[in-house]
């Protein structure tokens, strides 16, 4: 019998592992972005750099590096309101203060340019979710984007997260719904708004303060059929249509005292 590894990361946004690095994520996406529009790179390291002594130049910076990436690569239409949500709920929270896991996070992970106290990504294979937690309660937010419908043990890479939050904690689930199955090498779950609930309740995540959404339309729905489709404004509509979900997200918090057991 073929055992699939236990966990898959998306190759649209994870083809490689982040690149590790020494400079400033910001500064390294200003870096980045100067370059492509011809300036010279010691002007770019010095534009950042000077950028980052302004009030609110951090946050610039990365706005910025999010900008010039959609610009690179595109943003995919299933994905458009899914990250602006997203971004706004990770952003109420004081991201200065969060010592942060991404799940197989990658270099052009849009979670890297956030002043976050302190920001990991594990990749797979050097990292299995489903095998056993990183460090236990060593982190204040774990970020998962297109990982667990890839894991045959999604329960098992729930309940590794909640062990690896601080009680507090906050994790963040992106998944897919109505796309097509993308074998590289497993594709294994889907979920609605109330399955992806129901599974982040059942290792002890609050139910009560749990955030759920989905987003999608029919037309997105069929326009993903043979690829990513890249979003157009003007061309492709964001309007919600709740019985076609494209993708379904969550965003949970691990109890401040530890009651999974009474759940």
């Amino acid at each position: 019998m073929y055992d699939a590894p236990s966990q898959r990361v998306a190759p649209e946004r994870h083809a490689h592992r982040r690149a590790s690095h020494a400079e400033d994520p910001c500064e390294h996406n200003c870096f980045s972005a100067m370059s492509m529009l011809g300036r010279s790179a010691g002007f770019a390291q010095t534009g950042a750099r000077a950028v980052r002594r302004l009030p609110g130049g951090n946050r610039a910076l990365g706005s910025f590096g999010r900008v010039v990436r959609r610009a690179r690569y595109g943003e995919q239409w299933a994905r458009v309101v899914m990250n602006q949500r997203t971004l706004a709920l990770v952003e109420s929270l004081d991201v200065r203060a969060l010592d942060t896991l991404e799940v197989s996070g990658g270099k052009n992970s849009r979670w890297r340019d956030l002043p976050f106290r302190s920001y990991r990504s594990a990749d797979f294979p050097d990292f299995d979710i489903c095998s056993l937690p990183l460090q236990r309660e060593a982190f204040d937010l774990i970020i998962a984007e297109q990982v667990f419908e890839h894991v045959v043990n999604p329960w098992r890479a729930a309940m590794n997260t909640f062990d690896m939050l601080r009680p507090g904690g906050r994790v963040l689930v992106t998944t897919p719904f109505l796309i097509s199955i993308h074998n590289e090498p497993t594709d294994c779950t889907r979920w609605t708004p109330m399955g992806l609930a129901s599974l982040l309740a059942s290792v002890g995540f609050d139910r009560e303060s749990m955030h759920v959404d989905s987003w999608g339309n029919r037309k997105c729905v069929v326009a993903n059929f043979n690829h990513w489709r890249v979003y157009w404004p003007g061309v492709h509509s964001l309007a919600n249509e709740p019985a076609f979900p494209v993708v379904v997200w969550a965003f949970a918090q691990r109890p401040a005292a530890d009651d999974r057991r009474s759940k």
